[in-house]
């Protein structure tokens, strides 16, 4: 649910997801490894 959210979201930051309560926080296990593909549009 997280990555879908990131994808949805252009104005989220990778490693970010969206709390339950509206608010964003820093995702641990949730983020993406930053050597890979960057997403395409």
């Amino acid at each position: 649910m997280a990555k879908v959210g990131l994808k949805s979201n252009g104005t989220l930051k990778k490693g970010y997801r969206f709390k339950k309560g509206g608010g964003v926080v820093k995702a641990k296990n949730t983020t993406v490894k930053r050597k890979t593909k960057k997403k395409r549009k």
